[in-house]
């Protein structure tokens, strides 16, 4: 008899070879270094993968042009079908359950199609699911966005329709209505209950009402865990388990918010907790380690004046030398990012361990390599939450690391494509800033000024180092977005797009908070704005009035350029020529690029040193990074 293929089958296995895809392209784009004996066979490995990743990228922009794209555009009602291969997709693409998350802006999308459906029709089952997986996928962008500091309305519009979802959501705690709903759907129901308070999250230690918000919330879902009605009610539900996770999260907020006044008001939680977790630790320990209650409560503890600097950090530093290295849990989290963080945020505040300075590059160094070691499957956006708050109080310290090292190795660790492209730009920058200063001298008069230099050739040499550096920093704001950054299997949608634009001000942030790198600050900001200062972004910054401005247009010439001519870390890009690029400035000239960049890149001598450094110099950066990846 023949097999015949139904619209459906053939739907789910256009699908599942999406996600199929996504993972490889994940493992392909990082690839282990383990096994690889020489530095040149690095990159030409990453140039198969690319090539590669452009491929299965093409296979899956076919799946989203023909099957999901319809979908998402479609004003007609769901059928059951579709509605079931719709959410095993996304449950595919987002396991909470193992912390992967593998495409989190197609599964808001598709949920955002499915709840609109599911308010259209009386399924009360199908909509309370859909609400709730609203709110999830809400909370992970509200998680995701919230580091794009620059921007809050951002994570506030996630933030809103989360919000919006939980109101609808909670209505169904009204005791007639609950009693009217199945049993899962009253599961679902008192989880969001608790599990609401996640979207008052936000990266600002300092907003207290936030806090304070998610306090009353929890509260009243203590409230609810005492009520004789919902466990009657819901006989089956988890309230062991509910119960824990309410003190948790009170606990994660006073571990979070580090205030006196916060600490005070979350420490009795924070030993109930303890208290709950000691009493049966079989159980308790498949919902959370014992390192992560404990060392949440140690912090809560010093900040509500029960325990003395000296003791926290000595205690903390304890649990941080038991950490496992292999761990890519939560409680790894804590123990290899989030405790060391702490530790070097607290140590300033107790003299012995302020003088400990061989555990502040312990702690980096093995920050970093727990991150570049970390499994590829997704869980970087998890990681990165602690990983951005650790570059955001990032403390110097002369002779063991500088900010400007900190950002280079984690461009590596995280994604090494990124980082040979930052050194490739300022590469590219010193050699034109070098050329031109030859050509035209009198272009750099403000940044003579700006460096405090006389404009002879006896500060040229200075001029130079200062323009590689600043271009070393430039995508630096692209650290807090890089999972943004690691997107090769489809297009980006509207919303990564408008993430991604907002890199150079956020490294202009970053930079400007480091007293060894404010000065490159106005160069990350303006490096994707034309010379005219008609389009690129961010429009808000006059780049004309930049002391900085004939660097910045370097810069951005310098980043043009190896985008152009990559043919290794970049899918969706077989790489120019120079001669290629060379067009497209001529054709922008005084527009989009500075006017000098004809002239520049005709001179022979400097397309000579362009040629080497686009082909060979590549090729070195790649088994640069193999070796820096190597020592992690």
């Amino acid at each position: 008899m023949e097999n015949k293929t139904t619209p459906k089958d053939y739907i789910t296995n256009q699908l599942n070879e999406y996600v199929a895809r996504m993972i490889q392209i994940r493992h392909l784009s990082s690839p282990e270094i383990f096994g690889i004996e020489q530095s040149t066979d690095y990159a030409s490995l990453l140039l198969k993968n690319f090539q590669q990743i452009g491929v299965l990228a093409e296979q899956n922009r076919r799946v989203i042009q023909e099957i999901i794209d319809p979908i998402l555009q479609s004003g007609d009602l769901l059928d059951s079908e579709t509605i079931e291969v719709i959410r095993t997709l996304c449950d595919n693409l987002i396991n909470t359950k193992d912390i992967q998350n593998l495409d989190l802006p197609l599964v808001y999308l598709l949920t955002e199609r499915l709840l609109t459906d599911a308010l259209a029709k009386d399924d009360m089952d199908y909509r309370i699911d859909m609400l709730d997986r609203e709110i999830e996928n809400c909370y992970f962008f509200i998680n995701m966005t919230k580091r794009v500091m620059t921007n809050p309305s951002i994570v506030a519009s996630y933030r809103q329709k989360g919000l919006m979802a939980l109101e609808q959501l909670l209505r169904y705690l009204d005791k007639d209505l609950f009693l009217t709903l199945s049993e899962q759907s009253r599961h679902i129901v008192l989880t969001n209950s608790r599990y609401g308070a996640t979207l008052y999250e936000c990266l600002d230690p300092q907003d207290y009402t936030m806090a304070n918000t998610q306090i009353q919330f929890l509260k009243r879902a203590i409230e609810i865990i005492r009520d004789p009605f919902y466990r009657n009610a819901a006989p089956d539900f988890d309230w062991k388990y509910q119960e824990f996770r309410i003190y948790e999260f009170m606990t994660q907020i006073g571990y979070n918010f580090p205030s006196e006044d916060i600490a005070q008001k979350t420490l009795s939680y924070a030993d109930f907790c303890m208290q709950l977790w000691e009493s049966d630790p079989d159980y308790y320990k498949t919902v959370s380690a014992w390192e992560e209650v404990k060392g949440r409560r140690l912090k809560i503890q010093y900040m509500a004046g029960v325990l003395s600097a000296s003791d926290y950090l000595d205690q903390l530093y304890q649990l941080y030398t038991k950490r496992d290295a292999t761990d890519y849990d939560t409680c790894g989290f804590d123990m290899n990012v989030e405790y060391p963080l702490d530790y070097l945020i607290y140590r300033n505040q107790d003299d012995q361990h302020k003088k400990k300075l061989h555990m502040v590059r312990d702690v980096y160094q093995s920050s970093l390599s727990y991150i570049f070691h970390m499994p590829k499957q997704g869980l970087l956006a998890v990681a990165l939450d602690p990983y951005s708050r650790m570059l955001i109080s990032f403390e110097e310290y002369p002779g063991i690391i500088s900010f400007e090292q900190m950002g280079l190795c984690s461009f590596a660790a995280l994604h090494p494509p990124t980082y040979v492209h930052s050194k490739m730009v300022a590469n590219i920058t010193r050699c034109l800033t070098r050329h031109l200063l030859e050509m035209k001298p009198d272009l750099f008069q403000d940044v003579f000024a700006f460096l405090k230099l006389p404009s002879t050739l006896s500060s040229y040499d200075a001029v130079i180092d200062f323009a590689y550096h600043a271009a070393i920093c430039h995508d630096f704001g692209k650290l807090m977005i890089i999972d943004t950054i690691f997107v090769y299997g489809r297009k980006l949608f509207d919303s990564e797009f408008d993430l991604i634009k907002e890199h150079p001000s956020v490294g202009y942030r970053l930079l400007s908070s480091h007293s060894s790198t404010k000065k490159y600050a106005d160069v990350a900001r303006g490096h994707h704005l034309w010379f005219d200062g008609s389009r690129g972004y961010p429009l808000d910054f006059d780049v004309a009035a930049s002391p900085l401005k004939a660097i910045i247009d370097i810069v951005m010439i310098a980043d043009c350029m190896d985008a152009a001519t990559d043919s290794v870390g970049r899918s969706y890009n077989k790489g120019k020529t120079l001669s290629d690029y060379e067009k497209e400035v001529q054709e922008g000239a005084g527009t989009r690029y500075a006017p000098w960049g004809v002239e520049l890149l005709a001179d022979e001598k400097t397309r000579q040193d362009l040629e080497y450094l686009l082909t060979k110099e590549r090729l070195n950066l790649y088994a640069e990074t193999y070796r820096l990846l190597s020592s992690l």
